[in-house]
């Protein structure tokens, strides 16, 4: 670091964006987390004995991962490179693990290579850092906001110890929000716990978040109450990466809620991705898909509906939109539910992946082979009483949809037993 570098740093701890300033240096300063740094907990103690250790940081943005990798290097008196994901290439990465083999075998002193996000480095630049880690040249601390077992190499998770943080309570965010007020350091601007629990609260858990909410009340008001709760309300920051985990986490909860039948959950998961800016099509995909699976034939109106409005949706756009969508995800949540449809028609898929396939029975074919002769004739069923012959279909008989006693489904069931008699679903 050279002379103007260093003034710079300098200056960023006085003047810099209140979040970098109230980062915790120690443990004791450290907020939340108590699952991962209790006593007894594998990670606090392994801090605590001042040991170095490479570990994988996962969880949801401003939740300390990238602060208590600081406060690990500093507790073991480690050489701390913190190394961008987005912008290191392979060289600039091999050069440090260079330096810090020479750094090792100079003067003994550990290195640990920190790297924010490590999911940003490609497959390559991963595997870049397997030889040192495998022979303990380095240590390496990372972090990640996505799922580590589907953004993260195999080989590099089985050499990292893996912890999960989570989203800080909002009395944890009182207590990073009450640091923040002391460093800013005016007599004028002292909020009561009560107002800053309201400010925390606006920060979903995000102690980055709810850092930059306090600093944005105290320039843009210089004081925090509820009207300037109220006033900051409408622009607070909502968790939702349309390409990330939480982006799949929401999209899941939507599904569950609508299949769970939970109208108010469907509701609440569905502002979620509209707040999120998520694409409409997404949206009105995911209620189709729950029509067919979770509704099925119990209501098949369902489908319908769900079609309706995903072409409506596509059609008028945000904001009116939002109204189409909700209308069919509260149609589908709140409708008499089977997935009698969904499970036939794997079951279905199944028989065929098994490799055996069924011939198709000659009274059924579009032309029987010179030579052979079937021993029934295909009857139409138009012709019969009620246009329905009982005559077989499969070569073998397999029962793979089995409606339910519900809804549509039970006609459906009736009909089938008046049909083919009282033991077409057999044993059921």
């Amino acid at each position: 670091m050279d002379l103007f570098e260093s003034a710079a740093s300098t200056r960023a701890e006085k003047e810099g964006p209140l979040p970098h300033r109230a980062r915790p240096g120690t443990l004791q300063q450290f907020v939340g987390q108590s699952h991962l740094l209790g006593p007894g907990k594998v990670l606090g103690e392994l801090i605590r004995s001042r040991t170095a250790f490479s570990a994988l940081f996962a969880g949801p943005p401003g939740t300390g991962k990238t602060s208590l990798a600081r406060i690990v290097a500093s507790s073991a008196e480690a050489e701390f490179i913190r190394i961008n994901a987005v912008m290191s290439s392979v060289g600039e990465l091999r050069q440090h693990l260079r330096e810090a083999s020479s750094r090792l075998g100079r003067s003994g002193k550990r290195t640990i290579i920190f790297i924010d996000e490590l999911h940003r480095f490609n497959r390559s630049q991963q595997d870049a850092l397997l030889p040192d880690l495998e022979e303990g040249k380095v240590y390496l601390l990372a972090t990640t906001t996505e799922n580590p077992n589907l953004a993260i190499n195999s080989p590099i998770l089985s050499r990292l110890r893996v912890f999960h943080f989570r989203h800080l309570e909002d009395e944890e965010l009182v207590a990073v929000l009450h640091r923040g007020v002391d460093l800013i350091g005016q007599d004028s601007f002292q909020p009561d716990d009560d107002d800053l629990l309201s400010l925390a609260r606006e920060a979903g858990g995000d102690a980055r978040q709810a850092q930059l909410l306090l600093q944005t009340v105290h320039d843009a008001f210089g004081r925090l109450d509820q009207e300037v709760i109220r006033e900051i309300r409408g622009g607070s920051h909502l968790i939702y990466d349309r390409a990330g985990e939480e982006h799949f986490n929401i999209a899941s909860a939507f599904i569950k809620s609508m299949r769970g039948s939970d109208p108010d959950a469907t509701l609440y998961y569905l502002a979620r991705m509209i707040e999120g800016g998520e694409d409409p099509r997404f949206i009105a995909r995911r209620i189709m898909i729950a029509a067919a699976e979770e509704v099925g034939n119990a209501d098949p109106l369902a489908l319908v509906v769900a079609e309706s409005a995903a072409g409506a949706a596509e059609r008028v756009g945000w904001p009116e939109a939002r109204l189409i969508l909700g209308q069919a995800a509260l149609y589908v949540a709140c409708a008499i539910k089977s997935n009698a449809s969904y499970s036939a028609i794997n079951k279905a898929l199944d028989e065929v992946k098994k490799g055996k396939p069924q011939p198709v029975p000659l009274h059924l074919r579009n032309s029987v082979p010179r030579g052979m002769k079937s021993d029934r004739q295909y009857q139409y069923p138009h012709d019969a009483p009620g246009s329905f012959v009982d005559q077989p279909y499969l070569t073998k008989p397999m029962r793979l949809y089995r409606p339910k006693d519900v809804g549509t489904e039970k006609k459906i069931r009736d009909r089938l037993t008046h049909w083919w008699g009282k033991d077409w679903f057999g044993d059921e």
